[in-house]
């Protein structure tokens, strides 16, 4: 509560963001109830979207008594996205980036500074790759799955259509890794040996990851994760997004879950209260039972982006094979154009799997035109580089 009261001081207008997700959800509540505030929430939705976060933002802004508003994002403003990566100085390739943008420019209508429920995944353990530390905290590694892995990827490559397989490839890589080798592999594509030969190198770990997460002053492996995951990921990345997205709009983005105080205080928290039933976020779940629905809290993480599969199967597949192949394009100079347009194709007959890559292939092509060679500006939309 102190936190969030600390971040209401303002002499002007103040909205928050509401992804409907955990943290913004329990920011708003115990705002409104706690501290009696009466204020705006936003949401971004994108249109036709049948998993998004719309239904659950709705019903915390009613049960909160908020003055709610919904942005509906077309698939033709995430074609625009010169214009959004114009705020980024280095590649960059969240697909969040895309209703942050449109959101903090909506929001600047109702007001100037923003509430965000940022840092909250990082504080309370809220990633996938948690539970994964907590148990293997919990067991012996287990060299002889990332060999069995490593023969399958090597005898059998097309185990990436098989969605079960594709995991089970994946699990045995990273419990038969050491443990600064296996949080590398949740935050980096370097292992992925089709990513690796598109950019015609080696498979391999993440030097940068792997420093991080030996460096982390903790007293276990789940203890350094949580560390390794606030210093890299939190401000290389999602904050970056925040930051860039927010005062390219002339917004000021304030995160109550960053309060130096409440992250001092959850870092000596121990794992199994802080992962409360084995979950990840277990706590806060705890915490937030005090202000919202029980089905509002304990259901699946959803996370603030675009529904990129569909999006992409829709828009893209020949549009992109016809921008890498454009004079002077970037995939053209430095990626394997033989192998990029197989797995063009392998999306396009249902890969979904190569969805994040293609998009990182895309805003990475957008930004090498935009602002290495100069040649497109912000008003430029996708398919005009073709």
């Amino acid at each position: 509560t102190e936190a969030i009261a600390r971040r209401l001081e303002s002499d002007v207008p103040m909205a928050a963001l509401l992804s409907g997700g955990l943290d913004s959800s329990l920011i708003v509540a115990i705002a409104t109830r706690k501290l009696g505030l009466k204020w705006k929430t936003l949401h971004a939705r994108f249109s036709g979207d049948p998993v998004g976060e719309a239904h659950y933002a709705r019903r915390v802004a009613e049960k909160c008594g908020t003055d709610h508003r919904e942005i509906e994002l077309s698939p033709e403003q995430a074609m625009m996205l010169p214009r959004v990566l114009s705020n980024f100085s280095e590649p960059y390739a969240d697909d969040s980036a895309v209703p942050s943008h449109y959101l903090f420019q909506a929001l600047k209508e109702h007001a100037t500074v923003a509430i965000s429920g940022d840092g909250g995944d990082e504080l309370f353990a809220g990633y996938a790759h948690a539970k994964g530390f907590l148990w293997r905290d919990r067991l012996c590694r287990l060299p002889f799955l990332s060999w069995a892995a490593a023969a399958v990827e090597g005898l059998y490559p097309g185990y990436r259509r098989y969605r079960r397989l594709r995991h089970a490839v994946s699990l045995g890589r990273y419990l038969g890794l050491k443990s600064p080798q296996a949080f590398a592999l949740t935050r980096s594509t370097a292992w992925n040996r089709d990513a690796a030969r598109l950019l015609k190198g080696e498979a391999s770990s993440d030097p940068y990851l792997e420093r991080s997460f030996l460096n982390a002053d903790g007293k276990s492996d789940f203890e350094r994760m949580l560390l390794a995951d606030m210093t890299t990921t939190l401000p290389d990345a999602y904050l970056v997004k925040v930051d860039r997205s927010s005062m390219g709009n002339a917004v000021e983005v304030r995160c109550p879950l960053m309060d130096w105080n409440l992250v001092r205080a959850a870092q000596t928290v121990p794992r199994e209260i802080l992962m409360h039933g084995g979950r990840p976020k277990g706590l806060e779940q705890k915490v937030a039972e005090r202000y919202l629905p029980r089905d509002l809290i304990y259901r699946s993480k959803r996370g603030f982006s675009l529904p990129l599969e569909g999006f992409l199967q829709a828009f893209v597949p020949d549009l992109l094979g016809r921008v890498i192949h454009a004079p002077g394009s970037f995939a053209g100079e430095y990626l394997d154009l033989e192998l990029l347009d197989r797995q063009i194709n392998d999306f396009s007959q249902g890969a979904g799997y190569l969805s994040y890559r293609l998009w990182s292939i895309i805003c990475l092509e957008v930004w090498y035109r935009l602002h290495y060679l100069e040649e497109i500006d912000s008003g430029t939309s996708f398919a005009e580089l073709a």
